[in-house]
């Protein structure tokens, strides 16, 4: 784990491997086995559940500069009623975060028992 990049950095990375995964697996023969789209769901069931701690210690720091008064509107607008509209904003994608990992906690239960079908006259090959 690398902590001396920047928040900014290291959200902006998630984003690069995000983009990277969704055109990876464009072609779904990218998934040899049941047990890769478990691992893929897996691993991104993880980032689900990671992303509203993320959310919320962001949320932190704008409550850090609204409360300070360290922030400024290059529009003119209130600067305590914008970072009000953020912070309800953040909240409402934390609880659709809590939906999307109840989807895929129900998603991962069938996916851990999935596997191959294993042909009759290979004994251990899979059915293509």
């Amino acid at each position: 784990m690398d902590l001396d990049r920047s928040p900014a950095e290291i959200a902006h990375e998630i984003a690069k491997q995000t983009r990277a995964l969704n055109h990876r697996t464009l072609d779904p023969a990218v998934f040899g086995q049941p047990g890769d789209v478990s691992e893929v769901v897996g691993a991104l069931r993880t980032v689900v559940e990671r992303l509203p701690q993320a959310l919320q210690q962001a949320a932190a720091g704008l409550r850090r500069h609204d409360g300070a008064g360290g922030i400024r509107m290059d529009d003119g607008a209130d600067p305590a009623v914008a970072a009000g509209t953020v912070l309800a904003a953040i909240e409402d994608a934390q609880g659709a975060l809590w939906t999307v990992q109840e989807a895929l906690v129900e998603a991962s239960g069938p996916l851990s028992h999935m596997s191959g079908r294993v042909t009759a006259d290979e004994g251990d090959g899979v059915e293509v």
